[in-house]
């Protein structure tokens, strides 16, 4: 009897995954929002199953313990797809704030403060603070002075952006200093941040190009795991602005550095 026992739980076994592998397959293909409200009440059936006497509880219990981590490996899934929704807003948001920039550059001082300063005042749908204390400074002893501090109206940070002039000419060690500092400010580990480069060359494409091949060569506090040049698949990116996602680990998570890079004349 126990010999039968044990192929029914195979079979039962082999069905209830079957059913688990469709259902994922299922829910991934629901918009977020719905997917999100399915997630939330399968796991509440879950926990209420659970409590009910079976005789077969082992194998049941295994089951939903199954199906449990199929529904957070989704509820991960569908915070991902959120996460990276809220940052390509917020990318668009700093893209437009840098268009203004550009569009007033022959109006406004050309040292990177006063470049900075106008970016901050034309992002909108955040509050952006800039050079606002926050973090540590470079050396670790005191409170840090960054460019830029973006914010969501609840006060909750979302990003740092550090800017920074390059004429001509491209300084690894500028570039690796700025980057750095990034970091450093950064004490929370922000899921993205952003580096903008008010760029004043004859040539952008050539510069760019220089530029993006140093930035993977930087040594940061964090392993760069993957590059994505952005310039020709960014929805509504102007000509004179390029973009890349550099992608880094830390403890563990992915977090994202944009660099922004601003032609200026």
């Amino acid at each position: 009897m126990p010999h039968f026992a044990g192929k029914i739980g195979i079979v039962l076994k082999s069905i209830w995954d079957e059913i688990l592998g469709s259902e994922f397959t299922y829910v991934k293909s629901l918009e977020p929002k719905i997917a999100k409200e399915f997630i939330k009440n399968k796991l509440l059936e879950i926990e209420r199953i659970r409590v009910v006497p079976s005789n077969l509880s082992p194998l049941r219990d295994a089951c939903l313990t199954k199906e449990q981590k199929n529904c957070e490996l989704l509820k991960n899934y569908f915070d991902d797809i959120d996460n990276n929704s809220e940052i390509d807003v917020l990318v668009n948001v700093i893209l437009k704030s840098l268009k203004k920039v550009q569009g007033f550059g022959i109006h406004m001082p050309t040292n990177e403060k006063a470049r900075t300063k106008f970016t901050a005042e034309f992002i909108q749908n955040f509050v952006a603070k800039d050079e606002s204390g926050y973090g540590f400074s470079e050396t670790l002893k005191t409170m840090g002075e960054i460019d830029i501090l973006i914010e969501k109206i609840d006060g909750n940070s979302v990003a740092i952006c550090e800017g920074f002039n390059l004429k001509n000419s491209l300084n690894k060690r500028v570039i690796k200093n700025h980057i750095n500092k990034l970091f450093t400010y950064d004490v929370n580990g922000l899921k993205a941040n952003f580096i903008i480069v008010y760029v004043e060359t004859q040539n952008l494409q050539i510069f760019w190009e220089k530029y993006y091949t140093i930035i993977q060569t930087i040594v940061t506090p964090y392993n760069l795991i993957e590059i994505i040049q952005l310039s020709d698949t960014w929805p509504s990116l102007p000509t004179d602005i390029k973009l890349c996602k550099l992608t880094y680990l830390r403890n563990g998570l992915k977090i994202f550095v944009y660099h922004m890079f601003v032609h200026m004349r």
